[in-house]
């Protein structure tokens, strides 16, 4: 009798939801709320009869057929509905089984209100008076959804769910613009979009332990994570530190890209100076020039208007941001600041623009910014944060080495080329993540960037940006002794590149290179091992630092910078004029000697020593015995 009252129950759930077509879409939200909990409660019900052993039920996702015009109301994971105009015109459906993500163009993607989520989120399945069994629910974590803070009409936008880390976005957007009808309802952005649709597929930085390592910042003292860190980004290895507090803390509620008084009162920019801002369309359009000028005022005041997504990509803070395992790593600003050898060899002056220039940043971008792939500010290593409840999908590319085979110089180079998408038509940037005609495959995965996380990238490290909601990202940027072969592996990279791959050129880091040479015979006497390679990639920046400049950037130099770079570019030699640069360039030539006196090579080619070029290599000893010799250099 129970089973023939079930199957009823079903069979009318059925064929009442077949032939439902809802005009209300308040009614709608109900009917198709109601049609879920049914089916459920129903399939439960005739589960819990079957004698034996009960295997939990699998949540069941409803797709509307093609031919069910059904509506249903947007409604954000905080309840607040959306009206129809502000809902997607396509629907996602997410497949629990295999977490893949399906659009269809027919209907409006459905969240879940308040008293539906805490349904769906109870421990047990109710509803089934007749079962004697009751049934845990398995129901995956539902999606972070973000879609409801883009602000304007959906439009031609649809979601994107980013499968890996459980996050639902809404892809890019910008009209053609002009008088012909195709263009001006196009999406100037469809490329970015392409892109985006293969980036959500990529596995989370969790299932990629070899590109990326996931550390607690509590976890240990400050020194023990700070040496942990060193070693990592030693072997090219990204770190991200969970649970860390927050480098700038912002007073308000939400994200602060829009509110000037954070801009003005606590980072102390000022908010009526022109600044450069990127362009979404310029970009898209491959305009020769892709910005546009604006203050930071403007753009606060402009932070909901649609129809244009811009970045503000160099903004300079009036405050030091202190991040004590970023200061622990940071030993080009520490020899900057005081130099180890002696302080009566400093020659150079730091201004506190310059050094704030290299060591604290931060981004504004609005909802819905491609960053291409590019690697940072010329070999510097980066920390990056986002402000308040800012989100970024932080995308890492990196080239594999072959196996059974060892990769020359110039294959390492042009690898790295073609993996900043800058640099060609079908770099990483391509649509399916793919580089044409190459033996080579590049292998990605996606950091979500977020509030209480904060990533530590070592230099060279290709990445690709999507910011799906307005937001504000700060971090540091620093020189460390065991991370230099990869400095000298993306300033090569930028000569070759013509600076295209990068997104910055500060002269700043030539400073700290010529200071920690100089360092080196204090920092030996004291005891300080270091690995082998990246000690021969820091003196080969100092004796040849012509090799490792582009001509192309060097014409952004203005003033002393300017004078500075053409010196270095002069040659061998031809560019010491100080004492401190007498020093670095001595201690560099006789690390070199020593080194290749016990058979290290020196040249180009020693980062193809060891099991991959991206690692260290070992702790040189055979320096100890030099020092009472270098000592004569610091009196």
């Amino acid at each position: 009798m129970f089973q023939s009252n079930t199957t009823s129950l079903i069979w009318s759930a059925l064929l009442f939801s077949a032939f439902v077509r809802v005009s209300s879409i308040g009614v709608g939200t109900l009917v198709a709320d109601s049609w879920m909990l049914a089916i459920e409660a129903h399939a439960t019900c005739a589960a819990t009869h079957v004698t034996g052993p009960v295997s939990p039920m699998l949540p069941i996702s409803i797709t509307p057929a093609e031919d069910m015009d059904i509506q249903f109301e947007h409604v954000s994971f905080d309840g607040a509905p959306r009206s129809t105009s502000e809902a997607s015109t396509s629907a996602t459906a997410v497949d629990p089984s295999t977490g893949s993500a399906s659009f269809s163009s027919r209907t409006e993607f459905v969240t879940l209100d308040e008293q539906a989520l805490k349904r769906r989120e109870s421990k047990r399945i109710s509803g089934c008076a007749d079962a004697d069994v009751a049934v845990e629910s398995t129901d995956p974590p539902l999606p972070v959804d973000l879609t409801a803070r883009v602000g304007g009409v959906m439009g031609r936008r649809h979601p994107l769910f980013w499968k890996s880390i459980n996050v639902l976005t809404v892809s890019p957007y910008l009209s053609g613009g002009g008088g012909d009808k195709e263009k001006r309802d196009g999406n100037v952005l469809q490329e970015d979009v392409e892109i985006l649709e293969t980036a959500c597929q990529l596995p989370s930085s969790h299932e990629c332990p070899d590109m990326v390592a996931h550390l607690s910042y509590a976890s240990a003292t400050r020194a023990d994570v700070v040496a942990d860190v060193r070693e990592r980004m030693g072997r090219g290895q990204v770190v991200v530190l969970d649970d860390a507090p927050p480098l700038v803390e912002y007073d308000g509620a939400g994200d602060p890209t829009g509110d000037i008084r954070f801009w003005t009162n606590t980072l102390k920019c000022n908010g009526a100076v022109k600044r450069e801002f990127q362009d979404g369309r310029r970009m898209a359009n491959d305009q020769p020039y892709v910005y546009s000028k604006a203050t930071l005022r403007e753009f606060c005041q402009s932070i909901t208007q649609t129809g244009q997504i811009t970045a503000l990509m160099d903004i300079k803070p009036g405050v030091h941001f202190v991040d004590p395992i970023v200061e622990g790593l940071a030993d080009g600003h520490q020899e900057v600041r005081s130099p180890s050898f002696s302080a009566s060899l400093q020659s150079y002056t730091m201004y506190p623009a310059a050094e704030q220039a290299s060591e604290n940043w931060c981004l504004a971008h609005k909802a819905g910014f491609l960053t291409p792939a590019h690697h940072d500010a010329f070999g510097l290593a980066t920390s990056i944060e986002t402000v308040g409840n800012g989100h970024k999908m932080w995308v890492l590319l990196r080239f594999e080495d072959p196996e059974g085979s060892a990769l020359t110089r110039p294959e390492i180079l042009r690898r790295g080329e073609l993996t900043v998408s800058n640099t060609c038509g079908e770099g990483a940037s391509h649509s399916k993540l793919k580089i044409k005609d190459t033996p080579f495959a590049v292998k990605a995965c996606v950091v979500w960037a977020k509030a209480g996380r904060r990533i530590l990238q070592p230099p060279g490290q290709a990445h690709m940006v999507f910011t799906p909601v307005n937001c504000t990202t700060l971090g540091k940027q620093f020189m460390c002794y065991n991370i230099m072969h990869l400095t000298e592996y993306a300033r090569s990279l930028d000569v070759q590149t013509k600076g295209a791959g990068t997104n910055q050129a500060l002269d700043v880091m030539q400073h700290m290179i010529i200071h920690m040479a100089a360092a080196l015979p204090a920092r030996i006497a004291q005891g300080e091992k270091f690995r082998c390679k990246p000690l021969i990639g820091l003196c080969l920046m100092v004796v040849n630092p012509q090799l490792y400049i582009s001509p192309l950037w060097a014409r952004e130099y203005q003033g002393e910078a300017l004078a500075f770079v053409k010196r270095l570019r002069k040659g061998p030699n031809k560019w010491v004029i100080s004492l401190t640069d007498m020093l670095a360039l001595a201690a560099a030539e006789r690390v070199l000697d020593r080194l290749a006196s016990e058979g290290f090579d020196v040249g180009p080619d020693y980062i193809l020593q060891g099991s991959s070029w991206r690692d260290p290599g070992d702790e040189v000893a055979c320096l100890d015995g030099s020092c009472k010799t270098w000592s004569t250099w610091t009196r």
